[in-house]
């Protein structure tokens, strides 16, 4: 599936206001693991994945946000981070700040978690990380302390 049909088709489809979060999270799915060929830009692929997961995290069930988790770690892995690429940086922010969001609920928790230590080596000083990503994880890291799930920081 080329950039310009992402773009241009899938993109304003998905993040149509009238489309339920649970059919935009199937759509990418089933573009993904059945007929996505590669060609597709990972910047236009990030941006839909970041798109529909803001959207519908909290509706959606754990099982397929999990997939599109593991989807996005595989395409941040892909993207060459630039400095001087502001797509890029916006991208970082955007999933740092999703991540953040995503370790708050139990079922996903790690595999969010997993994201955030993936990234964090991988950006610089020129990514910022707002108030609300640091906070979202020291809530995070308190609540697993409280709990002792220490587990989570080992793998």
């Amino acid at each position: 599936m080329d950039d310009e049909i992402l773009k241009h088709v899938i993109k304003p489809c998905i993040e149509d206001s009238d489309t339920e979060p649970s059919a935009a999270v199937n759509c990418l799915l089933d573009i993904y693991t059945r007929r996505a060929d590669g060609t597709a830009g990972v910047i236009t692929q990030l941006h839909l994945i970041v798109s529909v997961l803001r959207r519908g995290y909290k509706i959606v069930d754990h099982d397929r946000v999990m997939k599109m988790l593991r989807i996005l770690d595989r395409l941040c892995r892909a993207v060459p981070f630039k400095v001087d690429h502001r797509d890029t940086k916006e991208l970082y922010e955007q999933v740092y700040e999703l991540a953040s969001q995503l370790v708050s609920f139990d079922q996903i928790r790690r595999d969010a978690f997993n994201l955030l230590l993936t990234l964090l080596p991988r950006a610089n000083a020129s990514v910022r990380v707002s108030a609300t990503t640091v906070k979202n994880i020291l809530e995070f890291a308190n609540s697993s302390k409280d709990s002792d799930d220490y587990e989570l920081y080992l793998n």
